[in-house]
């Protein structure tokens, strides 16, 4: 049985990428819905906060999903999906695995912050169907 937060990620990345998606467009959807976790994290946990645990959430979807090992690398000093949606791009069951990373990294984020903080601060993020950018606090 899926989760309601899973429904919500599998929904938010079915929105962006569109009917009866390509694989290259739901790697395209996904990092847009990552770029937006980025923007509403950011300011909060900072920029190395965001891709370590956009890093350790690769690494618990990994047995799940093998071919997420070549997204792989260093902690870079910011969140960076390139390789990640290279890998999307070439897998047949993309939204699949998409959703599975994105599902791990609000888990993750759960377990540490709490469903209640993590549901405000990515709500929007799954919300946001129409795959515009949400806008960022720039008021610190």
């Amino acid at each position: 049985m899926e989760s309601e937060e899973s429904s919500r990620i599998s929904t938010a990345l079915a929105s962006r990428a569109g009917p009866d998606a390509s694989a290259a467009c739901i790697a395209e959807a996904s990092s847009a819905i990552w770029r937006d976790i980025d923007a509403a994290l950011r300011p909060i946990i900072g920029a190395l906060s965001v891709a370590a645990l956009f890093k350790r959430s690769l690494h618990l979807t990994l047995a799940a999903h093998p071919c997420l090992a070549e997204a792989q690398g260093p902690i870079q000093r910011s969140l960076d999906v390139t390789q990640l949606a290279g890998v999307l791009a070439r897998q047949p069951d993309a939204g699949a695995v998409s959703t599975a990373l994105l599902l791990a990294f609000d888990q993750l984020l759960a377990s540490l912050i709490g469903p209640a903080l993590t549901g405000r601060l990515l709500g929007p993020v799954w919300e946001n169907s129409s795959g515009h950018s949400l806008p960022q606090d720039t008021s610190s």
